[in-house]
């Protein structure tokens, strides 16, 4: 059970990195425009 449990939290985690470098990835180009 424990070790279900790190894969499911492996894969949230996975999610939050991709909503993280998308939101990264909004603002550089942002900045790279506003520059």
């Amino acid at each position: 059970i424990g070790r279900l449990q790190s894969i499911v939290d492996h894969e949230r985690f996975k999610e939050q990195e991709k909503k993280i470098v998308k939101e990264y990835e909004k603002r550089y180009t942002e900045i790279e425009v506003a520059a």
